[in-house]
């Protein structure tokens, strides 16, 4: 009968960190960190008396599944909060684009007038040229809260492909 070939500490760790690489939410860096905070682990649980392939395991399960680590370090990143508030952002200037063209439409009766310091009207948009420009502000609208809510879903699918 064949004997078991014995625990490779360097392989394990090595085929760890690839399985964590597959996530988008590790950086270089991330895995660095990991994989040192894992080797002290796996040091401190052997001199306690546990085998290297016992403390390897003891230490991994310590650090947690991939997915609550791809969830700690996405909300760690400023990547991750700076989507979040360019997407509120934009959401929030669609809005505000929204109430200022429905404004100027609506309550103008269709004209946009541009007038003089001396109040003399400079130009009048008539009403076929207000429901043109009304329809793009209607359009900037929908593209600005379409990027807010991809910016969104962008975020959270990294952390759910961790």
């Amino acid at each position: 009968m064949k004997e078991p070939s014995p625990f490779d500490l360097n392989h394990s760790i090595q085929e760890w960190r690839e399985s964590l690489a597959k996530s988008p939410a590790f950086s270089r860096e991330n895995l660095d960190e990991l994989e040192s905070h894992l080797r002290d682990s796996v040091h401190t649980l052997v001199e306690t008396g546990l085998s290297k392939q016992q403390a390897f395991q003891a230490a991994v399960q310590r650090c947690g599944n991939r997915k609550q680590l791809a969830t700690a370090f996405k909300n760690a990143s400023p990547i991750g909060a700076f989507r979040k508030l360019l997407a509120v952002t934009s959401a929030l200037l669609a809005l505000m684009f929204g109430a200022v063209s429905y404004w100027l439409f609506y309550l103008t009766d269709g004209r946009y007038a541009i007038s003089r310091p001396d109040g003399s009207i400079l130009y009048v948009v008539t009403t076929t040229r207000g429901w043109l420009i009304f329809l793009s502000d209607v359009l900037i609208t929908l593209v600005l809260l379409w990027v807010a809510s991809r910016l969104l879903k962008r975020s959270r699918r990294r952390v759910n492909h961790a």
